[in-house]
């Protein structure tokens, strides 16, 4: 099995109805072990797979910003801008916090724990910083259209998420947070299936190596 951009992108378009799942079944009463129930671990452990999935999927392409660096006229290496780099350790280090989390809950831990409250943290942050990624996608220009805002839904199902529990309840938030992480996630997954990776690499600019004044001098 070919672990590449289109196999990740086939994983997050499974995975990425989860929250929405979940968010039902906790609604109805039908999740085994309720919230914090190792019903509810189980399938936040397949959300983060899809999750880091996608996050893998976008380095793959390239899509968050890449270029060729020219040598001697050849087109080079293939680099990475090093703040996305950066954004995806810092997203991928997130997404292993927690999966922490959600194995203390399948554990049946203490919830009241500081390692438990701080790999919580995570859930929320690894969601925010899609808007730093749809960021790079945005400037990188390799996608545009449709595909280049998906980041961003999966990103501000957070503040939505806070918004409708204070104003509407909690069941009305954990639905509106589902129903967006799964078209956010679920498209990316499509666009990463459907993007040709050499295409989307062979759209970045090259830079060159080599001091272009010398040229001049000679």
């Amino acid at each position: 099995m070919s672990f590449d951009a289109r196999t990740m992108g086939t994983i997050a378009l499974i995975t990425s109805p989860l929250m929405l799942l979940e968010a039902l079944l906790l609604t109805t009463d039908h999740l085994p072990g309720g919230e914090l129930g190792r019903g509810d671990a189980i399938i936040g452990l397949i959300y983060l797979c899809g999750f880091g999935a996608t996050l893998i999927g976008l380095n793959q392409t390239g899509v968050t910003g890449r270029y060729r660096t020219a040598q001697n006229g050849q087109q080079g290496t293939l680099c990475a801008r090093s703040w996305v780099q950066i954004l995806f350790v810092a997203q991928m280090s997130l997404l292993l916090l927690a999966a922490v989390q959600q194995s203390l809950e399948l554990a049946q831990a203490n919830t009241l724990s500081g390692l438990f409250g701080l790999a919580d943290l995570a859930w929320p942050l690894s969601h925010l910083l899609m808007c730093a990624a749809g960021m790079a996608i945005l400037t990188a220009r390799c996608w545009t259209g449709y595909r280049a805002c998906l980041p961003f839904l999966c990103g501000l199902a957070v503040p939505v998420l806070v918004a409708l529990q204070q104003m509407v309840g909690k069941e009305t938030g954990r639905i509106a947070f589902g129903l967006l992480t799964t078209i956010g996630f679920g498209m990316l997954g499509y666009a990463l299936r459907s993007s040709s990776q050499h295409m989307l690499v062979g759209n970045r600019p090259t830079r060159p190596q080599h001091n272009p004044f010398r040229q001049v001098v000679r």
